[in-house]
């Protein structure tokens, strides 16, 4: 898996304890809510996928893409932007298939 990171998004994480968590919640029978912390989540096995600029942790088992895109976006509030392969970590399908 290739990840690029830009160096604002690197420094907004480093800011924030230099790891970063991806994982989904269920929310309904073929949707899950991708989630973005800064602090493990509870009840959440993760495992560490990448540690280059900071810590890069993803829901155990979670499908890896080719390649992962970070930035950091200022506007119209401060926030990561996180493409997932061709899709952006927000609302997706279920990985697991499910539908």
């Amino acid at each position: 898996m290739e990840v690029h990171v830009s160096p604002e998004a690197a420094t907004f994480v480093r800011e924030r304890g230099g790891a970063l968590y991806l994982w989904t919640d269920d929310v309904g029978s073929a949707f899950e809510h991708d989630r973005v912390e800064f602090e493990p989540p509870e009840g959440v096995e993760v495992d560490l996928v990448w540690s280059d600029l900071f810590e890069l942790y993803v829901e155990r088992d979670f499908p890896l893409p080719d390649t992962v895109r970070i930035s950091f976006r200022r506007w119209p509030r401060r926030r990561l932007r996180i493409w997932w392969g061709d899709a952006l970590w927000t609302w997706r399908g279920r990985w697991g298939g499910a539908g």
